[in-house]
């Protein structure tokens, strides 16, 4: 059985990384690790219960882990959009209340 702090802190490391909170999920995963290897200490070394608990530990850092290089890829790309956008930007030259004939963009 996984202690419930445990669990309370794996919770909070996940919604953390869905919500791109960096510095949160730095604290969380340090926190997760500490306790995780705690929990550890109290098993049966080599049995199915230390086992079981090594792999949720692999899964839970793997998967913040994808969340991060996934968030940076999202800011990558509107980065990129960013400056596709740009190039037509800074030629365009905006008047609201320009004709649409005049060549002016609206």
């Amino acid at each position: 059985m996984i202690p419930e702090k445990l669990q309370q802190i794996e919770l909070e490391l996940r919604r953390a990384a869905a919500a791109r909170l960096y510095d949160d999920v730095r604290r969380l995963a340090t926190e997760f690790c500490t306790l995780a290897a705690a929990y550890a200490g109290t098993l049966p070394q080599g049995g199915p219960e230390a086992e079981s608990a090594h792999k949720r530990v692999e899964e839970v850092l793997g998967w913040a882990i994808l969340m991060m290089q996934l968030a940076r890829s999202a800011c990558l790309t509107d980065l990129q959009r960013l400056k596709s956008a740009r190039r037509f930007l800074d030629g365009a030259v905006y008047h609201p209340y320009s004709p649409p004939h005049s060549g002016l963009r609206t």
